[in-house]
């Protein structure tokens, strides 16, 4: 559960998984249901237009990324294995680590913007990642960002784009990857 940094609204994630995750008033009445995933973490940016609703720990790290002002779902991301999840001051980016106390290897600091795309494409490995924080700020120090701005940057991800289909663009199977050397 999670209160919108103006106490206007909450979400809820509730149920055996998929869960559900719901968005209510201030007075308790649903506004709007978020559907079944499995999710179990909810973190709303400081401007309170942009929610974080992931699957981490025991689940597989899927990331949502949803506008409060229009209720869309406006991007996506994963990642793997992470367990510290924190929206950074400005409202733009979030970062996820996954953490030595909880997984002795491949720790991992990833950043990501509002809307999913992936900021440190392979992320930052360290041998033994012990705490990793965004630097505060003090509030009034930034303005609202615009969610669409974040949404075109994210449309415009490479590593988003479709990936080329087998067999080549001859079609006549004429790849070049090794597993086609091996079928010739």
């Amino acid at each position: 559960m999670a209160w919108t940094p103006d106490g206007e609204q909450f979400i809820v994630i509730s149920g055996n998984q998929p869960a559900t995750a719901t968005l209510y008033d201030k007075n308790c009445q649903p506004l709007f249901e978020f559907g079944k995933r499995f999710r179990n973490t909810i973190r709303i940016c400081p401007f309170s237009q942009l929610v974080l609703i992931g699957g981490f720990g025991a689940l597989k790290g899927a990331i949502d990324f949803w506008s409060l002002d229009t209720l869309e779902e406006v991007g996506t991301a994963k990642s793997d294995c992470a367990i510290d999840i924190e929206w950074s001051s400005d409202g733009k980016s979030i970062i996820t680590s996954v953490l030595w106390e909880r997984v002795k290897v491949d720790n991992i600091l990833n950043l990501f913007t509002g809307c999913g795309k992936k900021i440190l494409p392979k992320g930052a490995e360290f041998g033994s990642l012990n705490f990793a924080q965004l630097q505060p700020s003090a509030p009034g120090t930034f303005k609202k960002p615009s969610v669409a701005i974040m949404q075109k940057e994210a449309d415009d991800d490479p590593s988003k784009k479709a990936k080329r289909s087998w067999g080549g663009s001859g079609g006549g199977g004429g790849g070049g990857g090794a597993f086609a050397q091996i079928m010739r």
